[in-house]
Formats: structure tokens, sequence, C-alpha cells
């Protein structure tokens, strides 16, 4: 994001504390893609997904007065998703089906791929997920915000309430877990549980 980007992000931060509306829209509109991508790849079902985005700038608005403009906005915005995500875990505690994750295309090495190599890729894709699915609510989150939305780790941190050394170990034993699974021929149970 450039300069000019962040100091319009802050105006309308500034704006939307101040009661306008229009500037808050403007928020959602530019960071509902990011929310709903964070929540579909935590908890693989669209629905909840686009539930838990409604519900994150629904909270947003209620505690607008607490954002500092000088702060990322996005990691602000994460913080409250991932935890409407662990919360939604904490509820259902079940294994989500695979089958509402969607297909992005991010494993194509070639343009023309073959249809077996697409084959391939898809159900290593779908393995993955179904894999990271698995993991303990705060490991899935820092896979889910480190590997696929790009966060640093001292945006993990401040997103998970953690200091830097625990996403480490957070990130560290999310990989050896999947390392571990990736071969088993039996998937493992959800290891959801209350973090």
């Amino acid at each position: 994001m450039d300069e000019t980007q962040a100091s319009r992000l802050r105006a309308w931060i500034v704006q939307a504390q101040q009661g306008d509306q229009e500037a808050f829209t403007r928020l959602m509109e530019t960071f509902a893609p990011d929310v709903y991508t964070l929540a579909v790849r935590y908890l693989g079902d669209p629905q909840e997904a686009q539930d838990v985005v409604q519900e994150t700038f629904l909270r947003a608005y209620m505690h607008l007065w607490r954002v500092d403009p000088a702060r990322p906005f996005k990691t602000w915005l994460a913080t409250i998703a991932i935890r409407l995500c662990i919360d939604r875990l904490r509820q259902r505690r079940a294994v989500v089906s695979g089958d509402a994750l969607p297909y992005e295309g991010v494993w194509f090495q070639s343009p023309e791929p073959t249809p077996e190599e697409v084959a391939v890729q898809e159900e290593t894709y779908t393995h993955l997920h179904h894999l990271v699915r698995q993991l303990p609510p705060l490991e899935r989150a820092a896979i889910v915000l480190h590997y696929w939305e790009g966060y640093s780790l001292e945006a993990i941190a401040e997103v998970l309430h953690r200091s830097v050394p625990a996403v480490k170990s957070l990130l560290f034993r999310a990989r050896k877990r999947l390392q571990r699974w990736w071969n088993e021929p039996t998937p493992p149970q959800s290891q959801s549980r209350t973090p």
C-alpha cells in the first residue's frame, strides 16, 4: 500500500469515527474481500464466512472509537474476524466438509496443465486444506494468516494477542503436525479445542 492509499484509509477511519457513514462504507468495501478470504480459509464454509464478515463489520462499527488511525486497520479487523471464527468452531465442534472450499488455481505451474496434473493438484490442495482444518484453532489461525494471507509474525502476534516467539511456536507445531499427518492413511480427527 502506498502512502496515498494509507493516508486515504486513515482519513476514512477518522471520518467514520466522527459518524460519517459513507467513510465506514468505503472501509467496508475496501476490506470486506480480505475478511471474507480469511474467514473462508479458516472455516472452510463460504456461507459461514459471509456471516463472519457481516459480524466483523458490525463489531468494528460498534467499537470504531477504539481504532488508532496510525495502526493497520486490516490487522484490527483480522483480530475481530479470527476471534469470531474461533467462536464458531467452539460452537460447532465438528469437522468441516472440504466441499465448500473454493479452488483458487494457485497450484498451477504452467498455463496449460494436463488433466492428470489438474487432478493431482486439486487432490493435493483439498488434502492440505482438510489437514489445516484439523489443526487446533490457534495453530490454524497462525497458518492461515502467515502462509495464505501473508501476514508478518508481528502482525499475527497482534491479531492473536500472543508474543512473536509464541507465534513462531504455533507455526512450528502446526507444520510438524501437518508433516506427520500428510502421509497418514487415515485422516486425523479434528483437533479443534478451546485455545
